[in-house]
């Protein structure tokens, strides 16, 4: 047994370390709801970093899928062509005939612009020979003078306002 001063002393020592246990648990406390948001944050980046990996490889097998219907299209087109391109060669003959018959088609088309240009021509010759049968003076001749001053005068105002406006639009 120890003595009461031991005692008092161990009592002291022991009350001295509850109280640092103490401290150090309201330390611990205090940084707990720190480290738990942090975590909480860390988990949520986490989180999101896995979606986004998810959704990333998910694009990714979908583009592997378009990359191969895309191929195979592809193949099946170089497919198609090279047996056109056997089927024509195989049909030289056939093509000949047709270029034959293109030509001559052309030749007749040729042939019926010339025709038709030559008869444009002609009508353009015959049109500017062709003399206005009305006097250019018809208003004076009806004695209306008058009303060909009203036209100049009307014409000179429409001129006049065209010009006021084309500022106004180019505004």
């Amino acid at each position: 047994m120890f003595r009461p001063e031991e005692q008092q002393v161990e009592i002291c020592l022991l009350k001295s370390n509850l109280e640092e246990i103490e401290n150090e648990l309201v330390i611990q406390r205090s940084a707990l709801p720190a480290l738990d948001a942090e975590n909480e944050q860390k988990y949520r980046e986490t989180m999101t970093a896995l979606r986004v990996t998810r959704s990333m490889n998910t694009e990714i097998e979908r583009l592997k899928l378009e990359n191969d219907v895309s191929m195979k299209i592809c193949w099946k087109r170089l497919q198609i062509g090279s047996e056109t391109l056997v089927d024509i060669t195989y049909n030289e003959e056939e093509i000949n005939k047709q270029t034959e018959k293109n030509n001559i088609t052309i030749k007749q088309l040729t042939e019926e612009l010339e025709k038709r240009q030559e008869m444009v021509d002609e009508l353009k010759t015959q049109l500017n020979m062709i003399q206005p049968a009305v006097p250019e003076d018809i208003l004076a001749v009806f004695g209306k003078q008058d009303l060909d001053n009203k036209i100049k005068e009307l014409s000179d105002k429409l001129e006049a306002l065209i010009e006021k406006r084309k500022p106004l639009l180019e505004n």
